[in-house]
């Protein structure tokens, strides 16, 4: 039998390949969504997949915030894998990996949110995501502000897809109902009108 790929090594190949390696990336990916998988110990091991990217997340400097884009994408795209079986993670492991990533559009705005997003669109779709975990989404959206801005257009079009996204969820809608939908709702006002503005500037 095969020893399980160790996540430092998977993270660290993802990172140093090019950018345009799409397979390379695609065969990491699927690495380690297997290693998780297959493991009998999943909490433990998804804790070890997270904190493969550790590494990258303390640096500084424009090529440190490349690095650190594409290890937390490693994260993103190994959940792109896992998403096409719904079932792997269980409630309380979806919980812990919505609240990492929401973390980051409050203090990594720089090198975060891209696969922040890409991942949370795979985090909503599996079998054991929360109603309360659409509001814990949308709230850490909020905290953008005007760093919403500062993202690449694509970046902000996977946001407000992402934002769509989980207004489309009953459940979630529900759940909402019982909160305060002040600053949410202010936040897909100032997320329509940004769209609206950067759609006119384009069709110029």
């Amino acid at each position: 039998m095969a020893a399980a790929p160790k996540f430092d090594e998977l993270a660290l190949k993802y990172v140093l390949a090019d950018t345009d390696e799409k397979d390379q990336h695609q065969a990491i990916s699927e690495q380690a969504a297997q290693a998780i998988e297959e493991s009998t110990n999943k909490r433990t091991t998804i804790g070890q997949w997270v904190a493969s990217v550790y590494r990258w997340m303390q640096s500084s400097g424009e090529d440190d915030l490349i690095s650190r884009a594409k290890a937390l994408d490693f994260l993103a795209s190994t959940l792109q894998v896992l998403s096409r079986r719904n079932d792997t993670l269980n409630a309380d492991q979806t919980k812990l990996l919505v609240t990492f990533f929401c973390s980051l559009f409050e203090n990594d705005h720089k090198a975060g949110v891209t696969a922040s997003v890409k991942a949370l669109k795979c985090l909503i779709v599996t079998k054991h995501f929360q109603p309360s975990f659409g509001s814990e989404i949308l709230q850490s959206i909020c905290k953008l502000g005007d760093d919403f801005k500062l993202q690449a257009p694509t970046t902000r079009l996977e946001i407000y897809r992402l934002f769509w996204s989980i207004f489309e969820i009953p459940a979630v809608v529900s759940d909402l109902e019982h909160r305060n939908l002040q600053g949410i709702l202010r936040l897909f006002s100032y997320l329509t009108q940004t769209f609206s503005n950067a759609l006119c500037r384009n069709y110029r």
